[in-house]
Formats: structure tokens, C-alpha cells, sequence
């Protein structure tokens, strides 16, 4: 019999299926479960959760809609010529970013890491948001959690730690949906994914040169779900339409990572408000022309979520060759975070009442505000 501490730590793993062998194995550990199992802004059946990610693991995106990947393929760039009248501009760009992907991957390209390892983690840490940063880019750490890898690609991930990466989608460029680039002469999301994906391999070369080796998961690309992890790091909460709104951007923004070999201090998972926001606003389950996103939460693998119907959304896109409406009439997005926040009664901010621990000083805020609140709620 096994000794019971290594029971316990294959507990954590999640059971694969070998193709090659025909045989169940266990990943690696799962570092990041315990982050999401405790993290207080989801809800959760754990057990279940568990059972659905070994019985029916996450597909990758790109194989799974493969024949409607090819389709949208075809229509997205005729109208992306149509409306921005240039000639592909982005594919050859993100077509190289997705190749050095891949060939990193597969050690076929072996990028150079530094020897000498003169920073200390935390130091690391902070030069890393920093070198970000100056590429208009925000940062969050947390621990990979492998239920959010696509069956089969865990040797895609060798390491526990992930940074998260964002970046701002252009908002002049989100506004003229569902016509994009008929001013700006750009597309919203191709233009993100070109510039996203150069960065991360720039951030993932700066790390290397640092002492650490790392492996670089750019936007297109559907063996990690992003959504989960940003929201691990603490860069935002979900929304209605079950995309991640963050202070900065709200879901003006499109996510890569790298995964890196060091053990960065992480961040934690932040409430920001956003679902005392969401349920006061629904907009974009409202305007959605294909109804794809739900007006009420519902469980779906073991998680109480908002689940939006990813096969009315392809409709959506065959249809009108572009869609993306749930960006482009999100107050957040379009008017600002703290805006928005403004319009929430005050005795509904509960994060931002840590310091308020005196009783007294918790009756005199709700004496003061609540009812006058309630009032103009």
C-alpha cells in the first residue's frame, strides 16, 4: 500500500486518457485547485466539477469547431478587406506569433535562457508587470489549474506557475461594430491578436534572459482557457455574457499567458463588483441577436455560471460575418469602470468597506447612506 501522502497528492491530479496506450494515467499535479475550489466569487460543486473534468475533459477550441473555424476563416477576412479595405493585414503576423508557439512547444526551437539567475522572485515579479507594462500590457500570477487544459495537452504545460497577459482592445475600434474598421480602418480583434501575440514572446524572452524558462501560450488558441486563470490572478470577475471584466478595460481585452518555471508569489482572486453591476444591467443578454447568453445562471459541469450557447454565437458570426455586440454595449467597456460603479447604492459596495470594522462607525455609514440610496435605487 502507498504511503498516504502520495495518495494524496495523486488525489489533486486529473485522470487522463492515453491515446498511445490505450491506458488512464494522471496528469501532473494540479497546483491551481485548490485556488479555484476555495476562490470565494465562484460557486461551485467540487466533487462534480472534479468528476466532469476527468469523464469529459475541455476540448481545444480549434479542433473541436475545426469545420466552422474554416468557414469563419473565409468570411472574416473577406469582410475584414471589405471593411478596412487592406489585404490581410494581420494574418501573416499572428500565422508567425501561433509558429514560434508550436516550435517552442515541441523543442524543434530552443530558445536561449540565462544561466545566471540574479533577481529575487519578488524583484522578478515586479520587473515583469513593469517590462509589461511599457507595452501596454496589465499582469496577473496564479497556479495552473489543469482542469482548464484541453484533453490530451498537458505536456503543452510543464511548469505550475502561469502569468496572465492582457491587453486593451482599441475602443473607437469596438464601437463600429458590427461594421468594423469602416473609420478606424482596423478590426478590433485581429488587430489585438497581432500585437498580443508579438508582446508575449517578447515578455517570454525578457524572462529568459532573467534565468527562467517558460513556454508562451499566444490569444488564438484553444488549449488553455484563459477566462479562468484571469480570474485566479485577480484581474477581474465574470460578466453576464461570461467574458472577464476588469477594472481597466472591462471586456475591451483579450488574454494570452506564459507559463513559467519559477515559483513567482502569486496573486489572489479579487472582488470587484462586477455581478452587483451585471444584474442591474444585463444589456448584453438583451441585445444578443442569436439569444446565446442566458438571462439567469445555471449549473454546467459542476459550476453555477452563465453558459453562453457557443453554437447560436458561430450562427451569429456565419450570419452577419461579425458580431461581438456583448463587447460593444457594455456600459464598463464604453463608459468606465468607476462610472459605472457610481450607479450602484452605495451599501451594495461591501468591498470597499474593509476598513469599516468599528460598529459604530458601520452604523453611521448605513444611518448616512442607505437610505438615501434606496431611495434613488
Amino acid at each position: 500500500m502507498k504511503p498516504l501522502h502520495e495518495k494524496c497528492q495523486k488525489d489533486s491530479r486529473i485522470l487522463r486518457w492515453d491515446h498511445k496506450t490505450s491506458l488512464s494515467k494522471h496528469s501532473p499535479e494540479n497546483y491551481g485547485k485548490k485556488i479555484t475550489d476555495e476562490n470565494p466569487y465562484l460557486e461551485l460543486d467540487i466533487e462534480k466539477f472534479d468528476l466532469y473534468s476527468e469523464l469529459y475533459p475541455v476540448e481545444e477550441l480549434l479542433e473541436v469547431m475545426n469545420d466552422d473555424i474554416r468557414f469563419l476563416k473565409n468570411v472574416e477576412i473577406e469582410n475584414l478587406q471589405n471593411c478596412t479595405g487592406k489585404k490581410l493585414p494581420y494574418l501573416p503576423r499572428i500565422t508567425k506569433d501561433i509558429l514560434r508557439m508550436k516550435l517552442e512547444e515541441r523543442k524543434i526551437r530552443k530558445p536561449r535562457v540565462n544561466a545566471d539567475r540574479t533577481k529575487s522572485l519578488n524583484e522578478l515579479k515586479e520587473e515583469i508587470i513593469a517590462f509589461a507594462k511599457q507595452r501596454n500590457v496589465v499582469c496577473g500570477f496564479t497556479l495552473l489549474d489543469r482542469r482548464y487544459i484541453a484533453d490530451g495537452k498537458d505536456e503543452r504545460f510543464p511548469y505550475k506557475t502561469i502569468l496572465m497577459l492582457g491587453m486593451e482592445m482599441d475602443k473607437e475600434q469596438v464601437l463600429e461594430i458590427p461594421n468594423p474598421g469602416w473609420k478606424t480602418r482596423e478590426n478590433h480583434s485581429y488587430y489585438i491578436y497581432e500585437k498580443l501575440g508579438k508582446v508575449t514572446h517578447e515578455i517570454a524572452d525578457f524572462i529568459r534572459q532573467s534565468g527562467y524558462a517558460c513556454m508562451t501560450r499566444v490569444s488564438i488558441d484553444g488549449a488553455l482557457k484563459y477566462p479562468p486563470h484571469a480570474v485566479n490572478a485577480g484581474m477581474g470577475n465574470y460578466g453576464t455574457h461570461g467574458l472577464v471584466l476588469t477594472k481597466q478595460f472591462g471586456s475591451r481585452i483579450r488574454f494570452s499567458a506564459i507559463n513559467i518555471d519559477a515559483d513567482i508569489p502569486i496573486d489572489s482572486p479579487k472582488d470587484i463588483n462586477i455581478e452587483e453591476f451585471c444584474k442591474r444591467c444585463r444589456l448584453c443578454q438583451k441585445v444578443c441577436p442569436e439569444e446565446s447568453i442566458p438571462k439567469e445562471a445555471a449549473e454546467w459541469r459542476g459550476a453555477i455560471k452563465r453558459k453562453a450557447n457557443s453554437k447560436k454565437c458561430i450562427n451569429s458570426f456565419k450570419e452577419r460575418s461579425m458580431c461581438s455586440y456583448c463587447l460593444k454595449v457594455c456600459p464598463i467597456s464604453t463608459f468606465g469602470y468607476e462610472v459605472c460603479m457610481d450607479t450602484i447604492p452605495k451599501y451594495y459596495h461591501y468591498n470597499t468597506m474593509e476598513n469599516v470594522v468599528d460598529k459604530n462607525m458601520l452604523s453611521y455609514y448605513y444611518a448616512n447612506y442607505s437610505k438615501k440610496d434606496t431611495e434613488s435605487d
